[in-house]
């Protein structure tokens, strides 16, 4: 992304914060001083192939973020323990740009807050923030899964062509699923509250 298509995203999602209605291209260019709509065009253009705008289909004013909000949605508590039914959260976001991690475009990418000690040893604590993207897992990533409908964040591994969920901390045991492994995330980065 452009700085200035950095502006321009900015300035919709602030538009649209406040009058909870789509943006028009006219808009835009008159924001920024533009001698015509060719060069709102092009940037909106560019904002859309990168999955951040959409169009208003209700009418003329067809300029919408996909969310108001910058950042990485948190969805909820995952524990890294026993696995529970988790409990959901809306409506918080880090204020993150997904692209610091290593996210594909066109992947959505999440937060959970870690609850639980099971992690431990491979460095994820009681109260972090780990942050996931909603992809197919490979061998020895670190998963949030739904096991038999309840959901944990623990390591994904296979053996002998059956998949479970590996433990990395003391006194928690591995976990095969009685009947099915749903995997809703892998996880590419960490966030520790007081960290810089």
């Amino acid at each position: 992304m452009t700085e200035t298509q950095r502006k321009v995203l900015d300035f919709i999602r602030a538009r649209v914060r406040r009058s909870q209605r789509g943006v028009t291209f006219r808009e835009v260019q008159a924001a920024f001083g533009w001698r015509s709509s060719n060069a709102a065009q092009d940037h909106v253009r560019a904002l859309r192939e990168a999955g951040l705008l959409r169009s208003d289909l209700r009418g003329a004013r067809s300029i919408l973020p996909v969310t108001i909000h910058d950042g990485i949605p948190i969805f909820g508590t995952i524990p890294a323990g026993i696995p529970i039914d988790a409990a959901s959260e809306n409506g918080e976001f880090l204020d993150v740009e997904p692209s610091l991690f290593d996210s594909k475009p066109g992947i959505p990418v999440f937060a959970l807050r870690v609850r639980g000690h099971s992690m431990v040893n491979a460095g994820i604590k009681d109260g972090d923030v780990v942050v996931l993207a909603a992809r197919d897992p490979r061998k020895g990533d670190v998963v949030a899964a739904l096991v038999d409908k309840e959901s944990t964040l623990k390591r994904y591994c296979v053996e002998r062509g059956r998949a479970y969920l590996k433990a990395e901390g003391p006194g928690f045991d591995d976990i095969l699923p009685a009947e099915e492994l749903i995997i809703q995330g892998v996880m590419i980065g960490l966030i520790r509250k007081g960290s810089c």
